[in-house]
């Protein structure tokens, strides 16, 4: 399996954040991530065209940046996000 788009990690990212309820950033979460979609090393060390960061690492921070701008979550500060108020919230309201 490839490395899933941004969309698709969208809902797997916030649940991680909920999970542990923790500043986190993106980074800290790609092994779980990755473990949860079955990655292989070899799609998990996937390095983007520009050669500047891998496919997993820059899928998971486009999810992050998303949930961050839709209120999902919160930056406490720089580069870390913790799940918000409304995403713990939205989050329940699927169950």
């Amino acid at each position: 399996m490839a490395v899933p788009d941004f969309e698709s990690l969208m809902n797997p990212v916030l649940k991680i954040y909920e999970k542990r309820n923790a500043e986190l950033r993106p980074h800290d979460i790609e092994d779980e991530i990755a473990d949860l979609f079955n990655l292989s090393e070899k799609e998990k060390n996937e390095i983007i065209p520009s050669n500047t960061q891998t496919v997993l690492h820059n899928r998971v921070a486009w999810a992050v940046c998303y949930l961050f701008r839709a209120g999902l979550l919160e930056k406490p500060k720089r580069g870390y996000y913790k799940i918000s108020k409304a995403g713990s919230q939205k989050k329940q309201n699927r169950q």
